[in-house]
Formats: structure tokens, C-alpha cells, sequence
């Protein structure tokens, strides 16, 4: 099976080989198919003790609370993952642990159910509590039998949602680790220091935006609740994001559709309507004025200005 994949015994046993998402997606959709397993994800983070991480898992066994042990996760995520993140976000008395990939795209159902059931595990050890999620979103569907995800995940389980998250109370975040050895800790994050920075950078956000508005316009779907959507995360974490890279929402919306339309009206077959329903504005009068602010002039007076 592996073969069938273009990958071999020797490549996973590899330290820190790194497969494309592309690769790993298809070779998990033929695991599932095998093993005629629907619960496979929470099978192999069943069999996967946070410590067999490395540096990464031993870090969180020892920091002093739950709070740094997730908090860890979502800084260094890029040891494990290039394309997928892991991001703990608090909002009032509860946090959200979110899973999902950069590009806005689907993760994979075993992904995670890995990532998640991993999380869970790790955050009873940490502060020695048997604590179930207020509620478990997943974005795949629900198996034909949820028993095993109910026994894992607990009542509280939603599929079919828009991201994929374990919500637990906020208060569990400062729990102490009776395990907690800071020194150990401080070493293990110098180390992950160095190896992250050894690592390539990563595309920036600003980019993923561009690229979900990119693709995204036309069909009018240019909102900030979209576009985080897309990209897994709240729209409250993405404007904050955007914000530590120096723009917004808005501006890069803005700016990707002035860079659009002066590439489409350049293009003499195709009409200014059509090239407002490309950037997503519903009424003509409101490109017009958009790109009366951007450039001086009217559409139609530039197209003939260029001529």
C-alpha cells in the first residue's frame, strides 16, 4: 500500500520527514478503506503517547499548566505541521482549541480526530483531571456509528460544523501541572526555538487571505466571517493576526480588487459589468465609485485612456 502511494518503510522512518498534504491525504483515504474503520483517527492517537513526540510532547508534559502546554502546541505546531495549525483561542469562560489546515481547505477526518483525541489526552495528564470538552466540533460527517466518538469525545458532539475544535471551560487553562519541572521546560523551548527558526518560512497570512479573495470574489463571498471560515479560525483571531502583519480585512479586499480591475479592464472583450460581478460589488454604481477613489477617473474613462 505504501508503494501505491510513491512512500516506503524507510521514508516514515525517517526523523522529521515531512509528506505532502496531497500524499497523506490520499494514503488515509485508502487506510479507511482497509481497515473498513470509521473511528481510525481516534485508534491511532489511542496508540500514540504525547512523549513520542519528542521534544515537542515531553514540553508539554512538563509545562507548568494547561494553559502553556496548548499554548506550545499552537507555537510550535510547525514542528509537526507545515499545513495544518493547531490554535488555542479564549473568549469569556471558555477556550477553543482549533485544527485545520492553512489554505482554508478540509482536513482530514483522521487528522483530526489524531490532533483532537491527542489534545484531550494530553490535557488530562497535565493537570491529572479526567475533564470532557463542553462540545466537540468536526467539520466531516458523522459515521454510520458515533459510539466510539461519544466514548472519546463525550455527548456534547457536533459534525457537519464549520470548524474543527474542542470547547472546554476557560478555567482548566491555569490549572496547575502537578508534573510541572520549568527548567526542563525552559531547555526543551530554547531547542524548539532553534528548530523552528531552522525551518522555511511559512507562507503569511496576508497571502492566505489573498488567495481565499482571490478565489472567492466573484461568488460574492469576500466577508471577513468567510474568509476566516476558510482559513479555520474566528474572525476575531483573524483580524487580530492581520493586525500583527500591519492590515486588515478591509485593505487587502480593497487592494486585491484595485489590482483586479485594472487587469480586467484591460481586457477589451470583456464588459465593465462583467468586471464588476468578478470583483463581488452587487450594483455597478458601487464599482464606479470604488474605482473613481482608487484611480481619479471612471472605468469607462480609463479603459478609453488606455487605448
Amino acid at each position: 500500500m505504501l508503494a501505491r502511494h510513491e512512500l516506503s518503510a524507510e521514508q516514515l522512518a525517517q526523523p522529521g520527514l515531512r509528506i505532502p498534504m496531497s500524499v497523506a491525504h490520499a494514503f488515509l483515504d485508502e487506510c479507511i478503506e482497509q481497515a473498513r474503520d470509521p473511528a481510525l483517527g481516534i485508534h491511532i492517537a489511542g496508540a500514540v503517547d504525547p512523549s513520542l513526540w519528542g521534544t515537542h510532547g515531553y514540553a508539554m508534559l512538563v509545562s507548568p499548566s494547561l494553559r502553556h502546554a496548548f499554548e506550545w502546541a499552537d507555537a510550535y505546531h510547525p514542528l509537526i505541521s507545515d499545513d495544518t495549525f493547531l490554535h488555542l483561542e479564549v473568549d469569556g469562560d471558555r477556550a477553543y482549541l482549533r485544527f485545520g489546515l492553512h489554505d482554508g481547505g478540509r482536513a482530514h477526518r483522521v487528522f483530526t480526530e489524531v490532533f483532537l483525541t491527542i489534545s484531550i489526552d494530553l490535557g488530562r495528564k497535565v493537570i491529572e483531571q479526567d475533564w470532557v470538552p463542553t462540545e466537540v466540533r468536526l467539520v466531516h460527517s458523522a459515521p454510520s456509528d458515533r459510539s466510539e466518538h461519544e466514548r472519546v469525545f463525550g455527548p456534547h458532539l457536533r459534525f457537519g460544523a464549520l470548524e474543527n475544535a474542542l470547547v472546554f471551560p476557560a478555567e482548566l487553562l491555569d490549572r496547575a501541572n502537578p508534573n510541572a519541572n520549568v527548567g526542563l521546560f525552559r531547555v526543551f523551548e530554547r531547542d524548539a526555538q532553534d528548530v523552528l527558526a531552522a525551518l522555511p518560512p511559512r507562507t503569511s497570512l496576508c497571502e492566505r487571505v489573498r488567495h481565499v479573495l482571490r478565489e472567492d470574489l466573484a461568488e460574492g463571498n469576500s466577508t471577513a466571517v468567510h474568509v476566516a471560515e476558510r482559513l479555520g479560525m474566528s474572525v476575531r483571531t483573524l483580524h487580530r493576526l492581520l493586525a500583527n502583519e500591519g492590515t486588515s480585512h478591509g485593505q487587502l479586499l480593497d487592494g486585491l480588487r484595485q489590482e483586479l480591475a485594472l487587469q480586467l479592464l484591460d481586457e477589451p472583450d470583456r464588459s465593465i459589468q462583467e468586471v464588476a460581478d468578478r470583483l463581488g460589488f452587487s450594483r455597478p454604481g458601487s464599482f464606479t465609485r470604488a474605482f473613481k477613489r482608487w484611480t481619479g477617473v471612471s472605468p469607462a474613462t480609463y479603459r478609453r485612456q488606455r487605448r
